[in-house]
C-alpha cells in the first residue's frame, strides 16, 4: 500500500510527529557529464532519504559519506570539488569578473564538504565505511541536508546556465 505526501503530512500531524519538507534538485532531461554526476548525486540522496525515513542513521550517514568522496570531491583533497563539476560551472559564467567570482564560492563550498565529510568520520570509519559509533538521527539529518542544498546549488548553477 502506498500512501500520498499529503496522506503521510496528515498522519504525522495526527501523531503529533512532525511534518516533512520537500526539496526539489532540478535535473536536466538531456545531461552533461557533469549533470549526470549530480543526478548520480540525487538518486544516492533518495536511498539516503529512504535510510532516515526507515530510522537507520548509519545508513543515511554512510550514503551521504559515499556521494561526497565518489561524485563530489577530488580523492587526493576531499576539501576541494570535483575538478570537472568547478570547470564546467566556472566555463559557462560569460566575465572573467564573474568566473572569479564563482571560483571564490566554488573554493569554500569544497571546504564545506571537507568539513562535512570530517564529521562522518566521527561515526563512520573514513578508509573502510565501517561503524566507530553510531549517529544520531541529527548527525545523519545535518549531513544529508547538507548535501542536498549543495547538489541543488550546483545543479541550479548548471542548468541556469545552459
Amino acid at each position: 500500500m502506498e500512501f500520498s505526501t499529503e496522506e503521510i503530512n496528515d498522519l504525522m500531524r495526527k501523531l503529533g510527529y512532525a511534518e516533512f519538507v520537500r526539496l526539489e534538485v532540478p535535473i536536466s532531461l538531456q545531461p552533461t557529464p557533469q549533470q549526470e554526476i549530480l543526478n548520480r548525486c540525487v538518486k544516492e540522496l533518495k536511498s539516503a532519504e529512504d535510510s532516515l525515513v526507515r530510522g537507520d542513521w548509519k545508513g543515511a550517514i554512510n550514503t551521504c559519506r559515499n556521494i561526497i568522496m565518489n561524485y563530489l570531491t577530488e580523492p587526493e583533497d576531499r576539501s576541494k570539488l570535483k575538478g570537472e563539476l568547478s570547470d564546467f560551472i566556472i566555463n559557462r559564467f560569460p566575465t572573467e569578473g564573474d568566473k572569479e567570482i564563482y571560483r571564490g564560492i566554488l573554493f569554500a563550498l569544497g571546504k564545506t564538504l571537507g568539513s562535512n565529510l570530517q564529521h562522518i568520520h566521527k561515526f563512520i570509519k573514513e578508509d573502510t565505511a565501517q561503524l566507530i559509533r553510531m549517529p544520531l538521527k541529527e548527525d545523519a539529518e545535518y549531513v544529508y541536508l547538507m548535501l542536498i542544498a549543495i547538489v541543488k546549488y550546483l545543479s541550479s548553477l548548471i542548468l541556469t546556465w545552459s
